[in-house]
């Protein structure tokens, strides 16, 4: 077991700047304003691709097996200015899934333009909506440089919770290297980030007429930076069955603001390997950092201020 606690001098500075793309978007593919789901197979997509999303509102946009390669991963960007993305009657927004893998989706593509795409799902019945959804074995998924906001659930969701359909790739599926940086999140229903899953002792689904117990899957690789999460319901970001997992260079703030028990927390680390370093973590109902059944974690060169309950609070569960 070990849990490393420093502290030092706070380093947290919020990087917003866009990389400067030029006048023109030079992609290989475009999604036009009336494109809402684009499937990657089928539209001859491949490793190495650039996909323009042109600028404008629209519903939704669901990416779908888009299949790039470690070294040639597929990017996909705004077009033209803004993306709106705004969903008020479905439970999702911008999904990128269907075991879609390699993929960067950014809001980087057009110089001066910090939040290229602005993404909100406000549905609250019958399912509550979700920003930025990975899920459908998605994996080597990078998103950056968006502005996600009004949602019914969470802003952002990276998990795929199971089926009776793809129960036979549950036993090897691992989430890998996910990175998402330079996100704006707020004012959302639930969570402004949950990654990974929170039901360690498994789903329970009635698959051929018989009930059967799929374990989460884990991810591993989890990497989240200069993001600014403010004005959540519930926690502002949590971690589940998590290796490998960072959180650095980012500010949360008054979190939990639905008043929901044990929903409430700043930071939420369950069951994970995590480095929390370089945060400004300020005002919620219940604890600033939450770390349970977590016994390898490092927080350092942090700020934690203005919380009713513990500024740390740890619990192994192991006794």
């Amino acid at each position: 077991m070990r849990l490393l606690f420093a502290t030092s001098a706070l380093f947290v500075s919020l990087f917003f700047a866009v990389p400067s793309a030029g006048a023109q978007c030079d992609c290989d593919h475009t999604l036009e304003v009336g494109t809402t789901v684009a499937v990657g197979d089928d539209l001859g997509i491949g490793p190495g691709d650039r996909v323009c999303v042109t600028s404008g509102t629209r519903p939704f946009l669901r990416l779908q097996q888009f299949h790039g390669t470690a070294e040639q991963p597929i990017t996909v960007l705004n077009c033209g200015g803004v993306v709106e993305i705004t969903n008020p009657d479905r439970a999702y927004a911008l999904v990128i899934e269907d075991t879609s893998s390699h993929v960067r989706v950014t809001g980087s593509g057009v110089e001066g333009v910090e939040h290229g795409f602005r993404i909100s799902a406000p549905a609250r019945e019958p399912y509550p909506g979700i920003g930025v959804w990975i899920l459908g074995r998605a994996t080597n998924i990078e998103v950056d440089h968006m502005e996600v906001f009004d949602t019914g659930f969470a802003g952002v969701m990276a998990k795929t919770d199971p089926s009776c359909e793809d129960r036979p790739f549950w036993d090897g599926f691992v989430m890998r290297d996910t990175r998402l940086h330079h996100l704006w999140v707020h004012d959302t229903g639930g969570e402004g980030f949950y990654i990974g899953s929170t039901q360690l002792m498994g789903y329970t689904r009635s698959c051929d007429g018989a009930d059967v117990v799929i374990p989460p899957h884990r991810l591993d690789g989890v990497t989240v930076d200069h993001v600014l999460i403010e004005d959540t319901g519930w926690d502002g970001i949590q971690f589940g069955v998590s290796d490998a997992c960072a959180f650095s260079d980012s500010v949360v703030r008054r979190v939990g603001l639905e008043g929901v028990e044990f929903q409430m927390q700043g930071v939420q680390v369950g069951s994970s390997r995590c480095e929390l370093r370089r945060l400004d973590v300020r005002d919620g109902g219940a604890s600033g950092i939450f770390v349970l059944d977590s016994s390898d974690v490092t927080i350092a060169d942090s700020v934690i201020a203005g919380f009713a309950a513990d500024a740390i609070y740890l619990n192994l569960r192991s006794a």
